[in-house]
């Protein structure tokens, strides 16, 4: 399935590039996060409480209009504040791995103001190497996540919600991080893979962390991120 741009997103190279463990000891002070990026597959057939303005519709208007600002304002304002609130979460749980797990020292998100592009969430989509050929910072960072679902679910299992056919899938998710010094030396590089335990209604609702009323203990795309940061840190203590 062809990938596109979830909001604030823009392509990234998921798998391309073998392993680096992490050095250690930490040979820097400071780390600035230079990109911090997230794309998805379309969600099939998705509403948003009946209104325009899919998960898939902004991606596109994204990829046409090539800036985040100008597909905002074709979004809804629902979307828009929900989507911000858990990006909010999913870059708290990531961050709080790498710094209180593994003791990486994180600049605040918004360090590298003025020198990156960042979206009106406030998160920065930067070029690493770019950054580095620079020379301004001794080590920084770029995340990279990507939201899939298994292929066959959603022809396979469909549930009737309040009268409603959904469209119910496995989400799965990549997360990489690579990290360079000022000299373009790679520091770090390593990335973990996670799915849903069961399948998920997948639509807005579930990608903006919003759970239907009937919903008891169904996994979140936060419980994704956290199962996959857990990995990273598993992998490099």
């Amino acid at each position: 399935m062809k990938k596109l741009l979830l909001l604030s997103c823009i392509i990234s190279f998921l798998g391309c590039a073998s392993k680096v463990q992490l050095a250690r000891p930490l040979p820097f002070q400071e780390v600035a996060v230079v990109a911090f990026d997230i794309t998805t597959e379309p969600i099939e057939g998705a509403e948003y409480e009946g209104k325009a303005g899919t998960v898939a519709d902004i991606a596109e208007a994204v990829r046409i209009a090539g800036q985040v600002k100008e597909a905002i304002e074709i979004a809804r304002q629902p979307e828009k504040s929900e989507w911000k609130a858990q990006l909010d979460s999913i870059y708290a749980i990531i961050a709080n791995g790498l710094k209180h797990d593994l003791g990486i020292p994180l600049l605040p998100i918004d360090h590298l103001q003025g020198e990156v592009e960042y979206d009106l969430f406030g998160y920065p989509h930067g070029d690493i190497e770019q950054i580095v050929r620079a020379g301004k910072h001794a080590a920084v960072l770029a995340i990279f996540a990507r939201i899939s679902f298994a292929e066959g679910h959603s022809s396979m299992l469909n549930l009737v919600v309040w009268g409603k056919t959904k469209n119910v899938q496995i989400p799965k998710l990549a997360l990489e991080v690579k990290m360079l010094d000022k000299t373009g030396k790679s520091i770090w590089r390593d990335s973990a893979k996670t799915a849903s335990d069961i399948p998920v209604i997948v639509d807005e609702k579930w990608m903006f962390g919003i759970k239907y009323k009937s919903e008891q203990s169904v996994p979140a795309l936060t419980d994704l991120f956290q199962k996959a940061i857990l990995e990273l840190v598993r992998k490099n203590q």
